[in-house]
């Protein structure tokens, strides 16, 4: 879902702050993903649906290598703006790489806390973990999901 609300905000760059071709020629964005087969699927289901219900914007895959390299040209091409206008990347492994946590587990995120929880054998208290998160990312999604869908009335 996130992925798809960067895809249209991506769409509605001004000027020459998204990538585009000829003039007249509409505006092409590029999805980075990587080479997996759920996150390649996903990114092209993403594209082709985008692509279906926008004219004038074209989403292009492209690809790259899963692990350590494909970190480092994540790296690399943000670091020398070459980075495509949009990217799957899983930011939580990154955060986890370079803190570890630290300092005094303040960057540590709820969805490792409660993964260490579970790889620890304690099941009970990470099934509850996982029920908690759900019910705050609910309380969140739910009213924001009634405010952009509901209906305008005429005054």
């Amino acid at each position: 879902m996130l992925t798809a609300g960067l895809l249209v905000l991506s769409g509605c760059s001004a000027g020459d702050l998204g990538s585009s071709g000829d003039s007249g020629a509409g505006t092409t964005i590029s999805f980075l993903a990587d080479n997996s087969d759920a996150s390649l699927s996903t990114a092209k289901g993403l594209a082709e649906a985008f692509n279906a219900k926008n004219t004038g914007v074209t989403v292009k895959v492209e690809t790259r290598p899963q692990g350590g390299e494909g970190d480092n040209i994540v790296k690399t091409r943000l670091s020398t703006g070459d980075m495509a206008d949009v990217f799957m990347y899983n930011s939580g492994s990154l955060i986890w790489a370079m803190t570890r946590g630290g300092p005094g587990f303040t960057s540590d995120v709820i969805a490792s806390v409660i993964y260490k929880q579970y790889q620890s054998g304690f099941y009970g208290l990470s099934t509850a973990g996982n029920v908690v998160l759900f019910l705050v990312v609910t309380a969140l999604v739910l009213p924001l999901y009634w405010v952009l869908n509901r209906n305008e009335t005429e005054a």
